[in-house]
């Protein structure tokens, strides 16, 4: 039989132990991502993914709709890869055109590349890495 380690409230200190460890994995790998809303073209969203709801948009066809990240996990040498869909707009078709990593923050700059304007809001994806 398997020595049992107990802490004193009677938990398995193995299970304990794994279930922090799943977590951290869980976290550095991805497989949980965090969520925020745009206020004015800026949201906060800590983890190394993130899904980004913007306020409700009217940007116009060719025109660029700026978001800007707040998110600890991102510093001045990380790789963005960054996704774009429309939301609740039924109109427009966004693009990434630029990201710009800084220190704990990232410019997105997202063109509106179809013929009608955006009428609603956009889901932006982002995986730090």
């Amino acid at each position: 039989m398997p020595f049992q380690d107990f802490d004193a409230t009677g938990n398995d200190r193995e299970d304990i132990v794994l279930s922090r460890i799943k977590a951290m994995l869980k976290e550095l790998y991805g497989v949980t991502s965090n969520t925020a809303t745009a206020s004015s073209g800026a949201a906060t969203c800590n983890g190394v993914n993130c899904t980004i709801t913007s306020e409700s948009l009217t940007t116009a066809a060719g025109a660029d709709y700026t978001l800007t990240l707040t998110n600890s996990a991102i510093s001045t040498t990380s790789h963005l890869l960054v996704s774009v869909n429309l939301g609740t707009a039924t109109t427009g078709e966004p693009s990434v055109s630029s990201v710009k990593p800084g220190s704990g923050t990232a410019t997105i700059l997202i063109r509106n590349i179809g013929a009608a304007a955006l009428n609603g809001t956009i889901s932006i994806a982002i995986s730090v890495r």
